[in-house]
């Protein structure tokens, strides 16, 4: 990365981000080389520019060029913004003899933005791929159907929770955790179509940065999933959700009004309210699931541990194979104050404790269902087993009932106009008017 000022090329730094600052100004020309040593059939470059104009050169050649044509060399072209942006990438074919020859892009600065941390005028160069003749086109094949599968999934996923939302609302159970669930992942996909190569040439109008808004609001979704699966405490949670749903909102707010950032403060409130918030969510979220872990249910409980083996895995492993870089980039959040390279894989991995977590409590729920469903049937078959004995018991007193009543009917019909009647099956005796007759008659009765 280098300048051109009187025919001396002046070096410029990098930040670890991506920027470059040095000896260059807004609306100047800056430019990045390099010797071209893959070999490719029908050799191809790809530059994406978005609105800035950009020159080729091979070796000091001019291959390509938005601005003037003529007798144009390393550092006496003239590039200024085209004030419109590309629908499609810059392709550029190189002759077959490129291999070993120097390839140098020359790119406008645009108004750029000032580093936080320095204060110093930062540019960014254009993404450039060199692939052969047909990559392009098998590029957006393949990247089309890696984007498909999982928004695909992602879409399929979020239709049904927000069918079940709905379904449960019809019958008057209002289950917000569905509702945030599914917003979060309508918005990881739109994130996920956002970031693709493929997506400005189909959306020209939409801005670079669409993917960071979508991330934006899918943490501020899944901050209130978080909180509302929380029981006991409630309070912070929800607040840091809010909170950071603010945060989103501000920096949406402050990404449509400001088309390029020539102040540290809109940077500041772009980025850091945001990544403040959001890392205070996922850290509170956990902290609470540890808290209250044997009193939130099945999801707090497997919630905590998940995220703090996870954790315990990703520490372990910066310690052992990434431990230098862990250690730059933490030295440059605090630089830069940004905590964007800490936040997404803490994200990440809240996600994924969230999605466990979320399943396994179903599964344990539908199991707990089954359970108590076969109890009842149970209860149920022993009910019916018991009142089935008690009306056969019934029916052979009832029997036994009739039996005995034709036998008495037989018995008062054999035994005439007696003086003992049987009505009923019950003896009645008749009246004795004479009890001194009936004392001596009662040895022959």
């Amino acid at each position: 990365m280098f300048t051109v000022r009187d025919g001396e090329r002046r070096e410029l730094a990098a930040n670890g981000l991506g920027g470059f600052s040095g000896d260059v100004g807004p609306g100047e020309v800056f430019h990045f080389s390099r010797a071209l040593t893959e070999a490719v059939d029908a050799p191809t470059l790809q530059l994406n520019p978005y609105s800035l104009a950009v020159a080729v050169f091979l070796d000091g050649e001019l291959l390509y060029s938005d601005g003037q044509q003529q007798g144009a060399a390393i550092g006496d072209i003239e590039l200024t913004e085209l004030g419109w942006t590309r629908s499609a990438p810059v392709l550029v074919s190189l002759p077959e003899d490129y291999l070993g020859r120097e390839l140098t892009i020359a790119q406008n600065a645009g108004a750029g933005e000032l580093d936080a941390a320095t204060g110093q005028f930062m540019v960014y160069p254009c993404a450039v791929s060199l692939s052969c003749g047909y990559a392009y086109e098998s590029g957006l094949i393949a990247g089309s159907f890696r984007a498909a599968i999982p928004a695909t999934l992602l879409l399929a996923a979020g239709l049904f929770l927000l069918a079940a939302f709905a379904v449960g609302a019809w019958r008057g159970r209002w289950n917000w955790p569905l509702f945030c669930a599914a917003l979060f992942v309508f918005l990881w996909m739109a994130s996920l179509l956002a970031s693709t190569a493929f997506f400005s040439v189909y959306h020209p109008a939409m801005r670079g940065n669409s993917a960071y808004l979508c991330r934006c609001f899918a943490l501020s979704a899944l901050l209130a999933f978080l909180a509302s699966r929380a029981k006991r405490l409630r309070a912070l949670p929800w607040t840091l959700a809010a909170l950071n749903a603010a945060c989103s909102a501000l920096t949406l707010g402050i990404e449509l009004s400001h088309d390029v950032y020539t102040d540290s403060l809109s940077l500041f409130l772009r980025d850091m309210p945001f990544q403040l918030t959001g890392f205070a969510g996922l850290i509170a979220a956990m902290v609470c699931a540890w808290v209250f872990w044997r009193k939130e249910g099945w999801f707090y409980r497997l919630f905590a541990w998940l995220t703090a083996v996870g954790l315990a895995a990703m520490l372990l492993y910066a310690v052992l194979f990434n431990g230098r870089a862990v250690l730059e980039q933490l030295e440059l959040a605090f630089v830069n104050r940004s905590l964007a390279y800490f936040l997404w894989p803490l994200m990440s991995l809240a996600v994924t404790a969230a999605v466990i977590a979320a399943i396994a409590e179903l599964a344990a729920q539908e199991l707990e269902r089954r359970v108590e469903a076969r109890q009842i049937a149970q209860r149920d078959a022993m009910a019916l087993d018991s009142y089935e004995s008690m009306r056969a018991q019934h029916e052979q007193v009832m029997m036994l009932r009739h039996d005995m009543n034709r036998h008495l009917h037989v018995l008062r019909q054999l035994t005439g106009g007696g003086r003992r009647a049987i009505v009923s099956g019950r003896v009645d005796w008749p009246e004795r008017k004479d009890s001194r007759h009936f004392a001596e008659r009662e040895p022959d009765d």
